[in-house]
Formats: structure tokens, C-alpha cells, sequence
């Protein structure tokens, strides 16, 4: 049996999307007869100078440990050390988002101290973060080169043999700085629970919000467009539906547009719900919306779980960025991108089917790592 150990911030359930990745991960690899080791080195959830552990058991197919964010990083580095010659991986699979190892999003710690692990092995990097976007705000034109400096001497030091990311724009950029990678599909954090569906609402229209709001988005210029095909296709009411772990401005946001508009539209923010009721409204919902840019969509693990349950997701931020990605996007019924001063053809009876990419994501690691045994 193939040990694997991943390497992540925090393996907290349903409040880390990386630590829920790797859980659904190992639970998958587990199935091809792998055992895997999850190990977070920097979890904010866990009281302070605490380390936890838990043991494969009939709920869980994976060990995990979890490390408080609060110890040092010299002593991290200890506890990671025996860790690591305890279960004996043949991989270590180092999960990458520099705010999850530094509040500050300058990880300089891990760069310095994770490439003295020195245990022989091999190494593989998931990118599911490269660094801040130098054009949103002043003080990332500082942040980003930064970033990219740190990204690129832990690459240096450590010399993974497998580089992936989770879409085709991280691919490219990390290009551009000579550093060959691979994209490797996300898939859903949340599974397709079926249930019993209810008779649908005649005259209305559900979009479904999943997760973090980006104040970039334009959303009065979505909203008007919305309006337009509302009263072109004679639907009395659009409720908007907010699930998940919005941020304030999402959660502000939503208490502004719902005292706005008080006849046609309804704003509503559900929060946080279990699993299965996420996977609920997914399905019962006509459209998801996304405020991720479409060069960024492919990193999105809520976008992810709205395309395993056949949900189409409009998309209101085109980016230019990949012009090439855009006509594939449009080319598909699972996305529609709305430009600025287009008309909004909405038909919630075109829906996609369901496209989890969880399966082939994980016979594609597994040949990956097999090439190197």
C-alpha cells in the first residue's frame, strides 16, 4: 500500500476549502489502495499550542493531524519531522495558498523552515493559490512581487517532481517564470445527496450565490440585465439566494440590495448549512452566479460544486485576461458570460449535466505518482 502524506494549512470541516480538497482527496485515493496522511501545519482552529490527532477508523480513511497555528515554527517543523518518519510516506503531496501559512499572505516562515524537513521522498505541489492580483489595489503592486519571490524560492528549495494547479491560467503564468506545472481539475467539496424534489414555483427564478461575494463585482449592471429577462420572459418573481461563508461585505451587501428592491426581487442569506443541505439547494436553484473572474473560474470550489450538481453558472466578470478560455466557456451550456450592456438569455430548463471531476482528477495523480515507483 502507497503511503501518501498531504501537507496543508487547516483541516477544518466545511471552514477550509484546501483541508476539505484534501479530505475528500485521501478518502478517494483510499479507494485505489492508498493510504494517506493529512497534516495541517498552521490551523487557526485548533486552541492555542495544541497538537490533535486522529486514527484511521470506520469514519475516516485517512490519519490526521492538525497542528495550532500558535506554535512555532522551529517546533512545527519537530512535530512535522516525526510525524513524517512515524507514517513513512512515499509522497508528500504540499498543499500551496500562501494566506493559509501567513495571515499576511507572506509565508516566509514556511519557505524557510519546510525545506529542512530533508526527508527523501518524493514531492509533489498543488498550487490553488500563486499570488494577489497586482491591478486590484495599490498595496498589491507591493504584495505580489513579494509573493512571487517566495513562491519561487520554495520551488527552488524544496525541487517537487510534480507541479499541478487547478486551471489553465496558473499554468501559464507560473510558465512564464520557467516553472512547469500541470493543471489538475478541482472537484466538488460537496457531494450529490438526492432527494425528494418539490413541485417547481411557476413564474419564478432562483439564483444561487455560493460563498465569498468580490466587492469587484458590478452588481447593479447584472441585476438590470436580470430585470430585463425577467419581464421578457414574464417571471413574477427572482429571489437570490445566499448560502455559505459570504464575508461581511457579501453579508452587508445582501442586507442593502433586500431593503433596495422590494417587489420583484428577494434577497435571501441562508449562511452556513450542512452539506447536504448545500447540495439541496444547488439542485433546487435555477442558476448560480459567480463573482470569480473567468480567467479564475477553473480554482473556484464553489463554482466546482455548482457544475457537479448540472447547476449553469453565470458568469458577470469576463476577464480578458484569456480570450481564448472565454469562447470555450460560451461554447458550453454550463456557463453563461454576461458582458457589460449585453442581454441576458435565461432558460433554466437548459440545464447541463452534472460534471464532477473528481475520478479522473484522482486516476491522473495516481499516474503521476506511479511513473516515479
Amino acid at each position: 500500500m502507497l503511503k501518501v502524506l498531504f501537507i496543508c494549512g487547516s483541516l477544518e470541516y466545511s471552514r477550509d476549502g484546501v483541508g476539505d480538497y484534501v479530505r475528500k482527496f485521501s478518502h478517494s485515493l483510499h479507494k485505489f489502495g492508498f493510504f494517506c496522511t493529512c497534516v495541517s501545519i498552521n490551523d487557526k482552529f485548533v486552541n492555542q499550542g495544541a497538537i490533535t490527532h486522529e486514527s484511521a477508523n470506520s469514519s475516516s480513511s485517512f490519519n490526521s493531524y492538525r497542528i495550532s497555528a500558535s506554535i512555532s515554527w522551529r517546533e512545527k517543523l519537530k512535530i512535522l519531522k516525526t510525524i513524517v518518519e512515524k507514517e513513512h510516506p512515499v509522497f508528500i503531496s504540499f498543499q500551496y495558498v500562501p494566506y493559509a501559512y501567513s495571515s499576511r499572505g507572506l509565508p516566509i516562515r514556511l519557505v524557510n523552515w519546510l525545506p529542512k524537513l530533508r526527508y527523501k521522498c518524493y514531492w509533489h505541489f498543488m498550487i490553488h493559490e500563486l499570488w494577489v492580483d497586482p491591478s486590484l489595489k495599490i498595496a498589491n503592486k507591493l504584495l505580489c512581487p513579494a509573493q512571487i519571490l517566495l513562491l519561487k524560492v520554495l520551488l527552488n528549495r524544496i525541487k517537487p517532481n510534480i507541479i499541478n494547479t487547478t486551471n489553465t491560467y496558473y499554468v501559464r503564468e507560473l510558465q512564464k517564470f520557467g516553472v512547469n506545472s500541470q493543471q489538475l481539475a478541482l472537484f466538488s467539496n460537496i457531494n450529490f445527496v438526492k432527494f425528494s424534489p418539490s413541485p417547481p414555483i411557476a413564474d419564478t427564478w432562483s439564483f444561487l450565490f455560493f460563498g465569498s461575494i468580490h466587492p469587484q463585482w458590478n452588481h447593479d449592471q447584472l441585476l438590470d440585465a436580470i430585470e430585463l429577462a425577467r419581464i421578457k420572459s414574464s417571471i413574477s418573481i427572482c429571489g437570490f439566494i445566499l448560502i455559505g461563508q459570504a464575508g461581511d461585505y457579501g453579508v452587508n451587501l445582501w442586507k442593502s440590495l433586500a431593503k433596495r428592491y422590494t417587489s420583484n426581487f428577494v434577497f435571501h442569506n441562508l449562511g452556513q448549512l450542512s452539506a447536504n443541505d448545500i447540495s439541496h439547494q444547488l439542485q433546487i436553484a435555477d442558476f448560480g452566479i459567480t463573482t470569480t473572474p473567468s480567467h479564475l473560474i477553473e480554482k473556484s470550489g464553489t463554482v466546482a460544486a455548482m457544475l457537479a450538481h448540472g447547476l449553469p453558472v453565470i458568469i458577470p466578470r469576463v476577464s480578458n485576461k484569456l480570450p481564448d478560455f472565454n469562447t470555450y466557456l460560451d461554447s458550453t451550456n454550463s456557463f453563461i458570460l454576461f458582458h457589460e450592456g449585453q442581454e441576458l438569455e435565461l432558460d433554466p430548463l437548459n440545464r447541463p449535466s452534472p460534471v464532477d471531476h473528481l475520478k479522473s482528477s484522482t486516476n491522473q495523480f495516481i499516474a503521476s505518482l506511479l511513473a516515479f515507483i
